[in-house]
């Protein structure tokens, strides 16, 4: 059984919605499941749904719409009757609103524990939970006003823990914009206004940044008649003192987006400067070979070397764990620390996060799922700025790949082979224009 109150009150049964009745049978199942686990009496429930004219039949009805509810829930729904009142019982994740509680101290623990980017993708999982305002059309109901303000708390909290997040793991050029937006949806929140100004701060904007102070400054004090509090003034003069401890910490195990190598290269250094020097030619460059040859490690010091001529730099993701095609686009937004937009697909938020970049993507592992191949396509046809360096046991087959078959080394040398993880690294939002897309028709070998 899938429960949701994080939007429209829905319950789903094996992935078909359930017909729970009218708005006041909905608003008792609803008003149990935001105290799940909690005894929960008649009297209460009446109160809930009808506040202080409920009627004297109002605890009866309750009845009626419990016992309704039991019948479209299923008998093993957990809709209990205990002396205390009635409780719903779910399990582990069959409730939106439990599973976004768990993601967000997830994120908390992350943060704390210095691990800023897995607590930017924690952070935004939860917040995806969301699909509007929560409990939907039940919103009028006499309980709501309350169960919604605690609710938008919790999301807001979620958001400002998610920008922070984010900061901290470089994104801060990408945050602007969406920080802009919410610091006028939600001008009383000092948490916001310091994130603004500190993604304009280390995007290099310290005008626009003491800016943003005076524009929050001056809706505390015409609007509730005080000054910023003490966090966000420190922080303006930090900012005019281009205090240092307001730069991006350095993350071990990246740089430029790659994970760093354990050692040096050995063996590699004429096809190394042949693969950089096509990067700056090619859309699409694929290198091939049998596993075990030292493609990755090839591919990683390529975009390493030849990062640098690309504004963005260079970013890597590896397919290694995927087996679906379909999941690729989730895996690659995880990789950029793209944010997905309300109603946007994983493709979607790809295409729109790379669209405005001059950038070197690393796809490693490609042989896994083959069929990624379109959406690469796709990708190379919306946004120009980017190149893409694969790694595949087999080609891509898009009229837009350059293959390189990766030989083994010669009897004597060595290289050392390593696997890689996903990492990030600081967008400069810099767009150069560069040649015309290619189209990802199939091409003949």
């Amino acid at each position: 059984m899938e429960f949701s109150v994080l939007g429209s009150l829905e319950v789903r049964a094996g992935g078909r919605p359930l017909s729970l009745g009218g708005a006041k049978p909905r608003g008792v199942l609803a008003f149990l499941l935001l105290h799940a686990g909690e005894p929960v009496s008649a009297e209460r429930l009446a109160l809930a749904l009808w506040g202080d004219e409920a009627p004297a039949s109002a605890g009866r009805t309750v009845q009626v719409y419990v016992s309704r509810l039991r019948h479209a829930l299923g008998g093993d729904c957990g809709l209990l009757t205990t002396p205390a009142g009635y409780l719903m019982r779910v399990d582990d994740d069959e409730l939106d609103l439990d599973r976004f509680e768990r993601l967000v101290a997830d994120g908390r623990r992350a943060l704390a524990e210095d691990a800023p980017q897995r607590a930017a993708t924690v952070l935004d999982e939860a917040l995806s939970l969301w699909r509007g305002p929560p409990l939907g059309d039940l919103g009028s109901l006499p309980f709501a006003a309350d169960e919604l303000a605690r609710l938008e708390e919790q999301r807001l909290e979620a958001v400002e823990l998610s920008m922070q997040a984010s900061l901290a793991a470089g994104r801060h050029a990408e945050l602007v914009p969406e920080l802009r937006q919410l610091t006028r949806e939600h001008p009383w929140r000092e948490q916001l206004h310091a994130h603004l100004m500190l993604a304009l701060y280390r995007s290099g904007r310290q005008a626009d940044a003491l800016e943003a102070y005076t524009a929050a400054r001056d809706v505390f004090v015409e609007e509730l008649g005080i000054e910023p509090g003490a966090e966000l003034a420190e922080l303006h003069a930090q900012i005019l003192a281009h205090d240092p401890a307001l730069a991006v910490t350095a993350r071990a195990g990246t740089a430029g987006g790659l994970p760093a190598p354990p050692n040096r290269t050995i063996g590699r250094e004429p096809e190394l400067a042949r693969i950089v020097e096509r990067l700056h030619s090619v859309r699409l460059l694929t290198l091939t070979g049998p596993g075990g040859v030292g493609k990755t490690r090839l591919a990683v010091d390529a975009a390493r070397n030849a990062g640098p001529g690309f504004a963005d730099g260079a970013r890597f993701v590896t397919l290694a764990a995927q087996r679906r095609a379909e999941d690729v686009p989730m895996a690659i937004v995880g990789a950029l620390g793209a944010t997905l937009l309300d109603g946007e697909s994983a493709e979607q938020a790809v295409q729109r996060f790379l669209s405005r970049r001059h950038l070197l993507l690393v796809v490693d592992n490609c042989e896994h799922v083959l069929g990624i191949a379109p959406f690469l396509g796709r990708v190379l046809e919306s946004c120009p700025g980017v190149t893409v360096l694969a790694t595949s046991r087999e080609p891509l087959a898009l009229q837009a790949e350059e293959r390189r078959p990766v030989p083994p080394l010669p009897a004597g040398e060595a290289a050392t082979l390593f696997t890689c993880a996903p990492a990030r690294t600081t967008p400069s939002w810099i767009s150069r224009t560069r040649t015309p897309p290619l189209s990802p028709t199939s091409a003949a070998a």
